[in-house]
């Protein structure tokens, strides 16, 4: 009764915008996570969000954590500001439960005690578009998928020679700066960029708690992506992303948990390449290799603020992959696809503090999976997609997951039906099997199982509303009862809930999108809320286009609603409200190629915390220019 409910719900919710929002729909939209293979949006049946580079150049968000905010069944959590860790909870998951792909290449963090990625210092700059799928998903990428996987592509070059350098300038004394360039001939492309920022910031333990001192952050970042055809209709392509950041950072959330002089230095680095035939119009094999870094350094002494504590603490975790896909196009309506792909993940960490020494040298393990996949799509009506997919962990044994997402369009422009049925699994990361005391070498991958149904339907004017209940049980999730209590395959959880989305136009010159997420999420063994998942979350947008001194003009207004979650140690955080705005005015009066830029955030200087004890930023206006050539 419950998902019956909550989607009954959703149609009602959906109604009340219909004679408001009209959505611009594009039938014609490519996604790729999904199946592996380039399939119009409409014929997927999982759950999948795209976020283009044109909404990231309106919404002026600068980490992909910031972006991924507005998106249904997409809880981010920041711990103290620009920077600071920053997980993302997808459908109630547990961070280490989402993949994370830059242009196919694994980036999930190995030596994370829980193979984790941190979205805090995961730039925007030079990013074309971000898929997001939500719901499991191993039976395509394996381990770390149990919960969704997150796709991010760079800019891909061509075309004659284009350059821009931009600027900005805002409160916490945070500035920014960045150039891009790109172009291509004669089968040969590039497209390049690189970014410098940095803040003086605010302090991470809450400044509202009594913690005065700033924590600031440096940063750059260099990512670049280069094509070629070494010979006819084979493509080559190379990405490479580089980021540094060095953080400064606080003993702990709450009252007297500043520590002037403890900072992290974090290095992040991705390469990728991928070759592609596409000499036969039904065989299309393709060869990847990917090669993914995280180095961590952390550094502390006692000082009078915190005579008791000092960390010196180095982890460093890497990944190899190597992957060989078959597409075999057997019918204009049909495809089959097969893969075989090897990787190799190592860790080493000494963390010696305050706390006692964690520590493991040179662990790794190796990782292999075979899988075979069947996609179906008609002109019109039935399509799906089945699959089935096998792995051996060196450390955990061999696992089978599968999936199955059908749906059924009633026309081009019609109502769509879709639903998928899968399975996941997750393998200890090496923290858990080695990782100090706490390790345990025995531990099995944890499990999940999960199902969604959800409707697209067409709205006046051409638009569209998504609705989805999902729900999904995990098995055997690896926890530790105690500071010095091994690793133990002991919780099972589940989560359900409904998600509703929707965007379009509402005048010619306004456009409008919302979402909403009910999310229940709860361990299974104590009964209780899975700490950092909010029951509703609310996000909605206008962006009204106008002309402003004979010059074309943008500016849109943002509101977001996140609701009560349980955080560690039993808080219950409470909810609040924000809103923001953003604005762009092109300046062709003065250069061609100008444009200025500028956004406010968190307009009523709301106080709330997204981690109990830990700060966020007050009201803050932030003002750019930027140059095209």
């Amino acid at each position: 009764m419950l998902y019956v409910s909550l989607f009954l719900k959703g149609i009602f919710l959906a109604g009340l915008v219909e004679t408001r929002v009209a959505h611009a729909g594009d039938s014609d939209r490519l996604v790729v996570t999904a199946s592996r293979i380039e399939t119009p949006a409409e014929e997927i049946g999982s759950s999948l969000t795209v976020i283009t580079g044109k909404e990231l150049h309106r919404g002026q968000a600068r980490t992909v954590g910031e972006a991924l905010r507005a998106l249904p069944g997409v809880s981010v959590v920041n711990s103290g500001g620009p920077g600071q860790l920053t997980r993302v909870y997808v459908r109630g998951a547990g961070s280490g439960h989402t993949l994370v792909l830059i242009d196919g290449v694994k980036a999930n963090d190995p030596a994370d005690i829980s193979r984790s990625f941190d979205f805090g210092n995961l730039s925007t700059d030079h990013i074309e578009r971000i898929e997001i799928l939500r719901g499991p998903e191993s039976v395509l990428y394996g381990s770390d998928s149990t919960g969704g996987v997150i796709q991010i592509f760079t800019k891909r070059g061509g075309g004659p020679l284009k350059s821009a350098i931009e600027g900005e300038y805002g409160r916490y004394r945070s500035y920014r700066t960045a150039a891009s360039l790109s172009g291509g001939e004669h089968g040969f492309s590039y497209s390049l960029s690189g970014e410098l920022a940095g803040t003086t910031g605010f302090s991470a333990a809450d400044e509202r708690l009594g913690n005065p001192e700033a924590d600031g952050r440096v940063f750059s970042g260099f990512s670049g992506r280069f094509g070629m055809e070494p010979l006819e209709k084979l493509r080559a392509d190379l990405s490479a992303r580089y980021s540094y950041a060095k953080l400064d950072n606080d003993f702990s959330g709450g009252a007297g948990g500043d520590d002037p002089d403890f900072t992290t230095v974090e290095k992040k680095l991705a390469l990728g390449l991928k070759v592609r035939s596409v000499r036969s119009l039904w065989w299309q094999p393709s060869i990847a290799a990917g090669y993914s870094l995280t180095r961590r350094v952390s550094e502390s002494a006692p000082d009078p603020v915190q005579p008791g504590f000092f960390d010196h603490a180095r982890y460093e975790g890497s990944r190899m992959r190597l992957e060989l896909q078959n597409d075999l196009f057997v019918s204009d309506e049909s495809a089959w696809t097969l893969l075989l792909e090897g990787e190799r993940e190592a860790a080493t960490a000494r963390d010696d503090s305050s706390w006692g020494l964690i520590e493991f040298r040179d662990r790794a393990a190796a990782m292999g999976g075979l899988a075979v996949q069947y996609q179906y799509a008609a002109d019109e009506g039935f399509f799906a997609t089945a699959s089935a997919r096998l792995d051996r962990h060196s450390r955990a044994g061999t696992r089978a997951t599968y999936r199955l997402a059908p749906g059924y369009r009633f026309g081009p422009q019609g109502l769509v039906l879709r639903g998928s049925l899968g399975s996941g699994f997750k393998a200890p990361s090496l923290f858990q099997l080695f990782g100090g005391v706490n390790g345990n070498p025995e531990l099995r991958p944890e499990t999940s199982v999960g199902f969604d149904l959800g409707a697209e339907m067409p709205l006046s004017g051409g638009g569209r509303v998504s609705i989805a209940v999902f729900n999904t049980f995990f098995d055997g999730l690896i926890v530790a009862s105690g500071l010095t209590a091994p690793f133990r395959n002991s919780d099972e959880t589940s989560s359900r809930g409904v998600e509703i989305s929707s965007e379009g136009r509402v005048i010619p010159a306004l456009t409008g999108g919302f979402s909403y997420t009910y999310t229940r999420a709860r361990s299974d063994r104590t009964g209780l809320p899975l700490e950092k998942i909010p029951f509703h979350e609310l996000s909605a947008r206008l962006s009204h286009e106008f002309v402003a001194f004979s010059q074309p003009a943008e500016a849109m207004l943002q509101a977001r609603y996140v609701g009560a979650r349980l955080d560690f140690a039993g808080a219950m955080l409470q909810p609040y409200f924000l809103l923001g705005s953003s604005a762009r005015m092109r300046l062709e009066n003065w250069a061609t190629g100008l444009s200025a830029f500028g956004r406010l955030e968190n307009i009523l200087d709301t106080e709330y915390q997204e981690v109990s004890g830990y700060g966020t930023a007050g009201r803050s206006l932030t003002l750019g220019l930027r140059q095209e050539f």
